[in-house]
Parts: structure tokens; C-alpha cells; sequence
């Protein structure tokens, strides 16, 4: 005998599609998640090989902006010899643009004011080495949508078409698309620490926020010139790190916050994905020796990893206790330098 279809046995039918779309939805979600970091890892390594064969050509130096506002400098162009002449600061920022203009063929770029370029752009000297055009994309995550779009298409970017996006109607965010997804910790172009005679940097109120801290006798800091020498436990010491957790999150989780997973370069040149509560916390570089760990406030922009206003976070290997004489991972944190 025929027995009809009925309702309840629709209903189960329903469900059982549904459930199976769910798991092919959150499948293809995964999959495409763990390419992505998997193309992130690929970046961060390609930039170790770069930083070795970098140092092996500079007797072991770091690379990053190396202008000081006490010698003159040699470019093309006369508004950057003079911005070069005003500070440690400015002297970077005007050997950023310098990059920018040349690698872009845009002789008109403007220097952007109030810019601490280190953090995000100290890669533009890598792209110079290389004489690579920008922007580079290896220093581009893949699942940094916001800034890969902004990359591709620079001149969507000047017509604000990118939103969200910073104002291209300020030239001062011009310099956006050429920056990195991957950040650069501050001991890698700071001093690990204030002294009598040598100055810093340090976190300022937010989190994307710095200020330059002069030494005690105050002397203005001096800025790059590291040596990858300087670094106590290459293993243990992150390079750099991607600003947030792209993948496998929704939205992406800020890297400060201890459940982000996190893909780090170490200055051994091995790349992994780590907790960020399974990494040292941060300490001040102006009061090393002090307790507790340095925090700041999360307040991100509409192109940033979202999260509650205000959040509190400590800010983990941005600054490592002791600088490169510090350890990330695998151990206690440098009691001392």
C-alpha cells in the first residue's frame, strides 16, 4: 500500500536540508579561512627569507628607515631634504614619502603631518631593496579585505569609493594603501628602553596611538639602526604579526585580545599561528622593570577588527619586555636586560 508524505515527514526533510546546507556553509567557511591563513603564513615567510638576505647585505642591520635629521640626505626632491632635517620622527616620515614617490612614479605624494610611519610602513625600504613596485603584496593579508581593496585600486581609494575607508579627501591618508597588514614591533626601530641618554617609543592612550619619550638628560631618540644581533632568543621573538585574527573570526578579532589566533614571523624566520594568552604580555619600554604589564584602549576604526568601545587590552609582543633582548613565547619574559 502507498502511504502519503506527510507533514511531519516534510518537516524532518526540511531540517535535514537545512542542517546539511548548514555544514557545507560553515565547511567552505572553514576551508576558505584556513587558505587564507595559510596564504598569510606564506607572506610572513617570504619576509623572513627577505629580512636574512636583507641583514647579510647590511652587515646584520634591520631594515627600516635609517634618515637622521643631523645628516643631509640624498633625494630629488627639495621638500623632503627639508622635512628630513627636523626630527627622528619627521626624518623617517620623509624617507617614507621619498619611497613613495619614487616606487610609484608619483613625484607630487604629499608628506603627510603627525606621522609615525615605522609601525606599518617601515617595509617601503624592503620594497626599495627589492625594486619592487608598490604597493608589495606580500605585506598585504589576505583576509585583510579592507586594506587588499584599498591596494588594488588606489585610485578608487583618492575618490573615496572604498568605504569604509580614511578620507582621501585629506592627502594626509593618502599613504594608506601602501601600508601593511603585518605590524612592525617598536624595539625593531626603538631603543628597548629609556636611559640616561637615549630616548623611545611607547604606547600611547590608544591603540593606535604612539609617542616618542625623550631620554632622561633629554635627548631626542634615535630611530632605526637595529641589528638583528641584538635579538637574545630569535626563536622566541616575534618580528612581526598580523594586526588581527582574519580568519576563522567573522569579522576579525584585534590581535591584543587573548582569545585572537594570530599568525607571527619570528626572527629565527619560522611562521605559526599562536593565542595571544599563550604569548608574554607586553611591558612599558619607559618603566621596564615595573609591574603590572602595560595596557591600552581598543577603539576601532569602521576599517578595523570590530569590538566593544573601550576595551582594555594589554598589548602583548607590540612591546616586549627589554625590547630584543625579550622573549614572546616559550618561556618567562627577560627579567633584565
Amino acid at each position: 500500500m502507498r502511504r502519503g508524505f506527510g507533514l511531519a515527514d516534510g518537516v524532518v526533510a526540511v531540517v535535514v536540508v537545512a542542517l546539511l546546507w548548514c555544514v557545507i556553509v560553515v565547511t567552505g567557511a572553514q576551508r576558505r579561512g584556513t587558505g587564507s591563513q595559510g596564504e598569510s603564513l606564506n607572506n610572513l615567510r617570504q619576509i623572513g627569507a627577505i629580512t636574512s638576505s636583507y641583514g647579510a647585505d647590511y652587515q646584520d642591520r634591520m631594515w627600516g628607515f635609517s634618515w637622521r635629521p643631523s645628516v643631509p640626505v640624498v633625494s630629488q626632491w627639495a621638500d623632503i631634504r627639508l622635512h628630513a632635517t627636523q626630527d627622528a620622527l619627521t626624518a623617517g616620515a620623509a624617507q617614507a614619502i621619498d619611497l613613495i614617490r619614487r616606487r610609484t612614479n608619483d613625484p607630487t605624494f604629499p608628506i603627510p603631518s603627525n606621522w609615525v610611519p615605522h609601525i606599518f610602513y617601515s617595509h617601503l625600504v624592503l620594497a626599495d631593496y627589492l625594486g619592487s613596485e608598490l604597493p608589495m603584496s606580500p605585506f598585504v593579508s589576505p583576509g585583510d579585505r579592507n586594506r587588499r581593496r584599498w591596494s588594488e585600486n588606489v585610485a578608487a581609494f583618492r575618490a573615496n569609493q572604498l568605504t569604509p575607508q580614511p578620507d582621501a579627501n585629506d592627502p594626509n591618508n593618502w599613504r594608506w594603501p601602501y601600508g601593511s597588514s603585518y605590524e612592525l614591533p617598536p624595539a625593531f626601530y626603538a631603543a628597548d628602553a629609556r636611559t640616561t641618554t637615549t630616548g623611545t617609543i611607547t604606547q600611547a592612550t590608544g591603540h593606535d596611538q604612539f609617542q616618542l619619550v625623550t631620554a632622561n638628560d633629554g635627548s631626542q631618540p634615535l630611530m632605526g639602526g637595529r641589528l638583528l644581533t641584538e635579538v637574545r632568543y630569535p626563536a622566541d621573538k616575534v618580528l612581526m604579526y598580523e594586526s588581527a585574527q582574519w580568519q576563522g573570526a567573522r569579522d576579525g578579532v584585534f590581535f591584543m585580545f587573548e582569545h585572537a589566533r594570530v599568525p607571527l614571523l619570528m626572527v629565527d624566520g619560522s611562521a605559526g599561528v599562536r593565542v595571544t594568552s599563550d604569548t608574554n604580555p607586553g611591558w612599558d619600554p619607559v618603566y621596564p622593570a615595573s609591574l603590572p604589564p602595560m595596557s591600552t584602549t581598543y577603539r576601532p576604526s569602521a576599517w578595523e577588527a570590530p569590538a566593544a568601545t573601550g576595551a582594555s587590552v594589554l598589548v602583548h609582543y607590540r612591546f616586549t619586555r627589554w625590547g630584543l633582548r625579550g622573549r614572546d613565547i616559550n618561556g618567562q619574559e627577560a627579567t633584565g636586560p
